[in-house]
């Protein structure tokens, strides 16, 4: 399983650079995420910054944004 880097609604590979996640149980690597530097970072910022001043989400009333996390945690 690999995992890639996902701000701005596009993918970013960490310019390739991969590191490894150990289960500590049976030390097997369970996945290989994108490292990130500066630039990722702050790229990863900007789109947060964005979803949180322009995005839907903040409009939302609590109870609604509640929901959300309750369908979320029970759906996983």
């Amino acid at each position: 399983m690999s995992f890639i880097n996902f701000p701005m609604w596009e993918f970013h590979l960490g310019k390739g650079r991969t590191f490894e996640t150990i289960d500590p149980r049976t030390e097997e690597v369970i996945a290989r995420i994108a490292e990130g530097d500066k630039d990722d970072v702050d790229l990863a910022v900007k789109a947060a910054r964005e979803a949180f001043d322009n995005g839907p989400w903040t409009r939302l009333q609590g109870c609604v944004r509640n929901f959300a996390f309750l369908i979320i945690t029970v759906f996983k």
